[in-house]
């Protein structure tokens, strides 16, 4: 049964799209981490693994810890960051990928990514919390979203409970 789990999500992987590509990715990192966070959580090793990979609002830091700027967008915390992540980028990263095509899909996460960054460095330095960390796809899944609200804006997305909304609003509500 293993296998064919494995076997299936080869598949995918090589044959899906841009946004199949990068929620698998995330999906892995996130296994990893929660298998290493289990089993090493007790011991002094695991603080170190996760400050090595989520990104410092200490700018200090990341100029010894560049690769930090990428590895932040694939690391979660949470079974519900995750989640919610991945079904914010495989809503609005498949429209983005309709409408622009699939080969932007990528510069678009990591520009959005690394904006996401920025802002929060800079914030950090703002509100004087230079002690915190930033994880998850957040920032790479709003720009996402903000492309293809700035696309099609009237573009509609039927959501639970709610009916159909235009991504316009949606987007907007993201935001504030």
């Amino acid at each position: 049964m293993l296998n064919s789990i494995i076997d299936d999500i080869k598949y995918q992987f090589n044959t899906g799209n841009t946004v199949t590509r990068i929620i698998i990715l995330n999906v892995a990192v996130f296994i990893v981490a929660a298998i290493l966070h289990a089993y090493l959580q007790t011991t002094a090793y695991w603080n170190p693994i996760i400050d090595n990979i989520g990104l410092s609002a200490n700018p200090k830091e990341f100029i010894y810890k560049p690769w930090t700027f990428i590895t932040h967008m694939f690391v979660h915390v949470g079974f519900f960051h995750v989640l919610w992540n991945l079904v914010g980028l495989y809503t609005f990263g498949r429209i983005t990928g309709d409408l622009l095509g699939d080969k932007k899909i990528v510069p678009l996460y990591f520009i959005s990514g690394l904006f996401g960054a920025i802002v929060f460095i800079v914030s950090s330095l703002l509100l004087h919390t230079e002690n915190s960390l930033a994880y998850g796809a957040s920032a790479a899944v709003l720009g996402l979203a903000m492309v293809a609200a700035t696309i099609a804006p009237d573009y509609i997305i039927r959501l639970l409970f709610l009916g159909d909304v235009k991504i316009k609003f949606i987007v907007a509500f993201f935001i504030f």
